[in-house]
């Protein structure tokens, strides 16, 4: 007996096309509303700089799960948070702050899929992250305080000279 390849060939794919179109429907692909919950990168919509109790805190909010690795440096002093999976969604890219010992918080996306925040600092002191959500809080110490005013010396007055 002999088989014709050509006609076997196109039976096969006549099989196979009949086999996809049997599957039912939710067999076949996702339905376009569970393929848009699925990959929603997160983001970073908002920065902070606020005063608790004698704490200064540094709020990052967003959407999505913001998962982060810290990082200090020294020279000068910061602390450089480095979001993966986030897209920076604000208006501004730099927040000055007005409470020790940050000095100001700056935002950029270095690769992409990939944001950092670097706050800098007046000097190195113990921070504590928490977060909560898609909120993202680092709290520093309060940093010492000299309790003896600066000018609380002997001065002697130079003598006239004559």
């Amino acid at each position: 007996m002999k088989i014709k390849w050509p006609a076997f060939g196109f039976g096969c794919l006549l099989l196979a096309g009949a086999a996809v179109t049997a599957l039912p429907a939710s067999a076949q692909g996702a339905s376009p509303a569970a393929a848009s919950t699925i990959a929603q990168p997160a983001s970073i919509s908002g920065v902070e700089v606020v005063r608790a109790g004698q704490q200064t805190a540094v709020r990052i909010t967003g959407t999505g799960d913001l998962r982060f690795q810290a990082s200090r440096l020294d020279s000068p002093p910061r602390l450089v948070l480095d979001f993966s999976d986030a897209q920076l969604t604000t208006a501004h890219y730099k927040f000055p702050s007005e409470y020790a010992p940050v000095v100001a918080v700056r935002l950029g996306q270095p690769n992409p899929g990939q944001s950092r925040v670097v706050i800098d600092l007046a000097k190195l002191v113990p921070f504590s992250t928490q977060t909560e959500g898609s909120s993202v809080t680092i709290s520093f110490a309060a940093p010492a305080v000299d309790s003896a005013p600066r000018s609380a010396g002997w001065h002697r007055r130079p003598s006239p000279r004559t």
